[in-house]
């Protein structure tokens, strides 16, 4: 797994932290976001363990990978959505002061003990993960610190520090929560910037006749439209639906829809034909594979990928009403695993570089797992969410043992 896949993957088809906070409503809570949090945090481990899209001529099953990269693209876009529904309405729970301290200082104690904790890990058992040796040959408390400054531990990370930057700004996106004209607004400017204008370079149009024009640095950040897309889907937009199935029914079909046009979009700009993503279909492919892969396919500034992350948003909440008539055991354990969602995203890097090194190592099963990644990432997501869950378990046991 060449470092260049998770460089790759944190600029084109990243994956990042769920936010686990669910907004307070009259009868209780939404449940559709325990659920989004799940599905979301499952396809970010995915997006993970199918970097070998990022190496085509290395790649086994490199239709496979770039099907998973299309199909699970619209994670960290949804947890951008699930933050922006559950946060810019903020100022009618609680105070400025109180959003900082609850948001920013979770987010920067999660950042900084979770990169501690990887830091240590890669430094101190170098022989044990995949490509840790970057980090134990130059290990130290200044190295730590430069690491950290830099997104150099865990690349993965990068979420954490673009959710605080859009934590900055929420205090002032807040004075625009009931102004449904100004969202809109922004929302309008945030898809011109930020997807329109890579489209039409894509498309041919010259950079230089777009980027004076059209450059503008607050809309050019796509996590802004997502996270203002989530708040405004639930705001405005959901409550005036009458028909949940009808409207469940077709955000199904528009994400079967955008994912296949992503996959297939990925073939076309990696010159390929269209290809069934099938075990063992990269054998078809001898002198086909691209030295080097163009992610803008499955990229979240691509338009389909909006399609696809919204489809999912509304999907989740098409499901509000169910998952409200069959609370109990399934909504017990949907908190439980939306709970500990965000350690999933914090923690699966390490084991997926665990089971990289072991299979180089040439223990046994590892290979075979190594190469199965559909096996990988469900391997990789029940470990990590059970090793998540049993340390929530015992923090809270000794909470009440203190108590």
């Amino acid at each position: 797994m060449p470092a260049a896949h998770l460089a790759g993957a944190a600029t084109a088809a990243p994956a990042t932290a769920p936010e686990s906070t669910t907004p307070a409503r009259p009868g209780g809570r939404l449940a559709f976001v325990y659920l989004l949090n799940v599905v979301s945090s499952l396809a970010v481990v995915y997006l993970h363990v199918s970097l070998e899209v990022f190496d085509p001529q290395h790649a086994g099953q490199w239709p496979l990978a770039l099907a998973l990269q299309a199909g699970c693209i619209f994670a960290v876009p949804v947890f951008f959505m699930v933050s922006g529904m559950n946060l810019i309405g903020y100022r009618d729970r609680y105070s400025t002061a109180t959003f900082v301290r609850k948001r920013v200082a979770r987010v920067g104690v999660a950042l900084v003990a979770s990169s501690l904790v990887c830091y240590l890990l890669f430094a101190l058992l170098p022989d044990y993960f995949w490509g840790a040796e970057r980090i134990a040959t130059t290990a130290s408390p200044l190295d730590f610190l430069y690491r950290l400054l830099s997104n150099q531990i865990n690349d993965v990370y990068w979420f954490l520090y673009a959710i605080i930057a859009l934590y900055v700004l929420t205090p002032l996106i807040s004075l625009a929560a009931h102004r449904r004209r100004v969202l809109e607004y922004i929302i309008a400017c945030c898809l011109v910037v930020s997807v329109t204008l890579p489209l039409a370079k894509r498309l041919g149009v010259p950079p230089e006749t777009l980027d004076n024009l059209l450059g503008w640095p607050l809309f050019s950040d796509v996590w802004l439209l997502y996270y203002l897309l989530g708040y405004y889907l639930a705001q405005y937009v959901l409550p005036n639906v009458r028909s949940k199935g009808l409207l469940g029914a077709g955000a199904l079909v528009a994400y079967v829809a955008s994912a296949i046009g992503m996959y297939e979009l990925g073939l076309v700009t990696n010159g390929l034909p269209p290809i069934p993503p099938v075990p063992g279909a990269s054998s078809h492919l001898v002198g086909l594979l691209p030295q080097a892969y163009d992610s803008y396919a499955a990229s979240t500034t691509d338009p389909l990928c909006v399609v696809e992350a919204v489809s999912v948003f509304v999907l989740g909440a098409s499901l509000e009403g169910w998952l409200q008539r069959h609370a109990g055991l399934t909504n017990k354990l949907l908190r439980t695993m939306s709970g500990a969602a965000l350690g999933v995203y914090l923690f699966h890097i390490p084991l997926i570089y665990w089971i990289s090194r072991a299979a180089e190592r040439g223990i046994r099963g590892f290979g075979w797992l190594q190469r199965h990644m559909l096996v990988r990432g469900l391997v990789v997501y029940a470990v990590t969410m059970a090793l998540v869950v049993a340390v929530r378990a015992v923090r809270t046991a000794i909470g009440r043992a203190r108590r």
